[in-house]
């Protein structure tokens, strides 16, 4: 944690590289502030005090594709599962996830390896948890994890991936109803959830092709969705679906954080994670949002 400027600007200089001041306790992407040198670091520490962040945690910024694991717990032992990749924005903003990732596959004996470590390290025994990584170009290094399921629909995709349901897991497991694999399973197809990302402003309306690819939900509108991948559930026998979520006179906003991937999403199932990936991207190019860009909002 950095406390002033000058000693954001400090550490970048221990460092001797990029750097990352982010909050403590942050979310979804937000008040992420890379930083290349002692200057700019001040600056991130002074902007983020700013937005009311004044004690920072500050991070070496690991440059390489971003993987995760989601593994599963319980009396001690660990359990990893599905391996995932992701497709981001320039401020980090994830708006894909699929799994099981290419690019991890050459590490994954690591990848295992350093998601049992770390969850020992930190004294987790129950329950599911979600471990990113950086594949940097000297190996695999820790970035976060979370002791919960993942977000962003994955708990679905290494369902679908991997015949293990991480959601049932979590109540089956500590009372004895499934029993824990003795090792990590091996995937059986790919999927992948990908979110749309239309032009910020006010959309003026949502076409669909005749031959879309998939089953199509619209939320109505005015309502507001209690999860954020809403009819998730409904589709877990089909190979492809999407929800569209935002109605002419809406407003998409600018894709500042995850939070903001809410205009709707894409998810599939494929013969692997490349199939998955162009079935989503196949759905995408067949749902076009028309949106209106306001004057007063920001361009980025």
């Amino acid at each position: 944690m950095v406390h002033s400027a000058e000693e954001a600007a400090e550490f970048q200089r221990s460092v001797g590289g990029r750097i990352v001041l982010k909050p403590v306790d942050g979310v979804a992407s937000l008040h992420i502030h890379p930083a290349a040198n002692a200057d700019e670091a001040a600056r991130a520490w002074r902007d983020l005090a700013v937005d009311g962040f004044d004690a920072p945690i500050a991070e070496e910024y690991l440059e390489g594709p971003v993987v995760s694991v989601d593994s599963f717990s319980f009396d001690g032992r660990h359990v990893p599962i599905g391996y995932s990749e992701y497709r981001m924005n320039e401020r980090f903003v994830e708006w894909e996830v699929s799994t099981p990732s290419r690019a991890a596959a050459p590490h994954l004996a690591e990848l295992r390896a350093l998601t049992v470590q770390l969850l020992d390290a930190v004294g987790l025994t129950e329950g599911p948890s979600h471990s990113e990584f950086v594949l940097t170009p000297q190996g695999p290094r820790v970035l976060e994890s979370h002791a919960r399921l993942a977000g962003s629909g994955a708990p679905e995709l290494v369902r679908r991936a991997f015949g293990v349901d991480l959601n049932r897991w979590f109540l089956a497991v500590p009372l004895g109803i499934d029993e824990l694999p003795a090792a990590s399973p091996e995937p059986v197809g790919g999927a992948a959830v990908r979110f749309f990302t239309p032009q910020p402003g006010q959309v003026r309306a949502v076409e669909v092709a005749t031959e879309v690819g998939a089953e199509v939900r619209r939320v109505p509108r005015g309502e507001t969705p209690l999860v954020f991948l809403p009819y998730l559930d409904e589709f877990r026998q089909l190979p492809a679906a999407a929800v569209i979520a935002k109605s002419p006179g809406d407003t998409v906003p600018e894709l500042l954080t995850v939070a903001d991937c809410v205009s709707g999403y894409v998810i599939a199932s494929g013969v692997d994670r490349e199939a998955a990936v162009t079935r989503c991207e196949e759905i995408d190019k067949n749902i076009r949002f028309l949106t209106d860009r306001r004057s007063d909002r920001p361009t980025n």
